[in-house]
């Protein structure tokens, strides 16, 4: 009901609506605004309106917090509040905090939360109960101090995120093989040697199990290629690819960095779908002619390997963008390089090429990067021909280190080049050479300061960042 208050104004006096109430008065479509406006209009006292107590108090539920963000606070303990507003709750954000233990009630009253964040504390364990929150779809653990998950995970069977990165973990429990919603599963930062088989009934589009303690490919990813997208298993001891690719059907991106792999499959080229193949920083010393086939890969990354060349094949990745092979030992690039018209970047500094492409590069106008340093480039091999002056879009450009002799000898249009980049010209490695000899003590009577020299590398150039 309304009460009139001696100023004018009016005040609803409502009382909590049961269940009957709310069914009854749910067809009505009245506001606070909408029944104060009427009553004024007529100029009488409104003591009464039926329909208007279950409304007003439908309006408060709707408006009642059902999420609660403390992060950044220092809590250390599971904060009172959230467990007293319990039941409206449908997301809870505790990250960055300090908090290293949740006491076993503090789920009882948090089964319709979905989505549950302690990121960056100092958990040690999570409590069974955990297994209440039936309605949980995302869980973010990351950087805690969990050496273990609790069994009862198995029963958050709408969980589709799982987010349990740089831990303790020594295994993929296997409990997981019954989250049939799981989605994603962040694994990496770990200490994870084995991999139960029961994963492979989880219908996973994104893995990352980067950074563990892998030594073999496990065969439950076998049968999960049939659902991955993304999976990442760099920075961990795997020397070889056991099972057949051909099941990665949907699988688009692909990354063993930093493994000991001294080979890739030839049935490589199965992964149709794939768009960046990252496998820099291993032992590989060449690539398989099926890579030809993987014609929608934009980023190919090889670097810091032992390859001498790349295949051919290479050429036929028409989309290709980056092409990131330094730290080889590569004579050249693929004579054909000019079909790649997509590229806008090649990292190819650090390898023993002495030639360019014979058909030029005039043709790859949207090139950006170009690192050539430290090879074995001679004056010879960077002539009119190779249609460098074509690369108007050209932002990094480095010929530095390679035994050119006088740079002032190099074609007017590369000139141009630096020129227009606000570049001096390449330092040769004869005349590196000859400059780190003279500040060795020349004629600098022994201090060791180098001379003013036009071949002592300008602040401005520094070395190029090697991207990774």
């Amino acid at each position: 009901g309304w009460k009139r208050q001696p100023d004018g104004t009016f005040v609803a006096q409502v009382t909590a609506p049961t269940e009957a109430d709310d069914a009854k008065y749910a067809k009505y479509d009245f506001t606070v605004q909408k029944v104060a406006k009427k009553k004024e209009q007529k100029g009488g006292v409104l003591m009464s309106i039926p329909c208007l107590r279950p409304i007003l108090l439908g309006m408060e539920k709707k408006a009642a917090k059902t999420k609660i963000e403390m992060c950044r606070m220092r809590l250390e303990d599971f904060p009172d509040e959230v467990i007293e507003m319990g039941i409206n709750l449908r997301e809870v954000v505790l990250s960055s905090n300090v908090i290293n233990f949740i006491p076993p009630d503090a789920f009882e009253n948090l089964s319709r939360l979905t989505s549950l964040d302690l990121n960056d504390n100092m958990l040690q364990d999570i409590p069974d109960q955990i297994g209440l929150l039936t309605d949980l779809t995302t869980l973010q653990l990351r950087r805690n101090r969990l050496s273990e998950l609790p069994t009862t995970l198995r029963k958050l069977v709408r969980l589709n995120t799982l987010d349990v990165n740089d831990n303790l973990l020594q295994e993929v429990p296997q409990s997981f093989g019954l989250l049939v919603e799981l989605r994603h599963l962040n694994m990496g930062n770990n200490v994870v040697e084995h991999i139960s088989e029961h994963l492979k009934d989880c219908p996973l589009h994104s893995f990352d199990i980067s950074n563990n303690k892998m030594t073999e490919m496990p065969e439950a990813l076998e049968e999960l290629g049939k659902t991955l997208r993304d999976l990442s298993m760099h920075e961990n001891r795997i020397s070889y690819i056991p099972w057949a690719l051909k099941a990665f059907q949907y699988t688009k991106t692909f990354s063993m960095r930093k493994n000991q792999l001294m080979f890739l499959p030839e049935d490589l080229g199965f992964l149709t779908p794939l768009t960046v193949l990252d496998a820099t920083f291993n032992n590989l010393r060449k690539l398989p002619a099926s890579v030809g086939k993987l014609l929608n890969v934009t980023e190919l990354q090889v670097n810091n390997n032992g390859l001498e060349k790349l295949p051919e094949s290479v050429v036929k990745l028409v989309q290709l963008q980056k092409l990131n092979v330094h730290s080889n030992r590569l004579q050249a690039l693929p004579a054909q390089i000019s079909l790649l018209t997509h590229l806008t970047e090649i990292t190819a500094q650090c390898n023993k090429i002495s030639s360019l492409p014979s058909k030029g590069m005039g043709t790859l106008v949207r090139l950006r990067t170009l690192l050539l340093n430290s090879n074995m480039l001679a004056l010879g091999a960077v002539s009119e021909e190779h249609g460098l002056a074509k690369l108007t879009k050209l932002e990094v450009f480095d010929l530095d280190d390679n035994p050119m002799g006088d740079p002032e000898m190099l074609p007017e249009s590369v000139k141009r080049i630096f020129k227009r980049l606000d570049r001096s010209l390449p330092v040769s490695s004869q005349a590196r050479l000859t400059t780190e000899v003279d500040d060795e003590g020349g004629d600098d009577g022994g201090t060791g300061s180098p001379a003013p020299s036009a071949s002592v590398k300008s602040p401005t150039r520094g070395l190029m960042p090697v991207p990774t």
